[in-house]
């Protein structure tokens, strides 16, 4: 496994959710454990500074609450779908496939 203080555990975490290994609320955990609490942002080049950055706007607004959705329309959101296309059109902007990730993160 990968700690989650290097930046291709984000990577990491990314293929498994959009090959369906891990639901909408595990990414967002453990995205945020990773970028918002462990990464050193200096490991980053700016590319991936800024599309992590638009990631985690994505992310944090995630909630499997139904109370929050209720309370605070139109400011969370707990449909996965969003993540999945948020991740998926990040992922193409990279230099590295996010599809081979496997092959250079183990």
């Amino acid at each position: 496994m990968i700690n989650k203080d290097d930046k291709k555990y984000l990577y990491w975490i990314m293929e498994y959710y959009l090959s369906k290994k891990i639901d909408g609320e595990a990414f967002s955990n453990a995205f945020h454990e990773s970028y918002g609490l462990e990464l050193d942002y200096t490991c980053l080049n700016e590319k991936e500074r800024k599309v992590f950055n638009e990631l985690n706007a994505v992310v944090g607004r995630y909630t499997h609450f139904e109370t929050d959705l209720i309370n605070y329309p139109g400011v969370y959101f707990n449909d996965v779908l969003s993540i999945g296309l948020t991740v998926y059109d990040i992922g193409g902007g990279f230099d590295n496939n996010l599809y081979n990730t496997e092959k250079w993160w183990k």
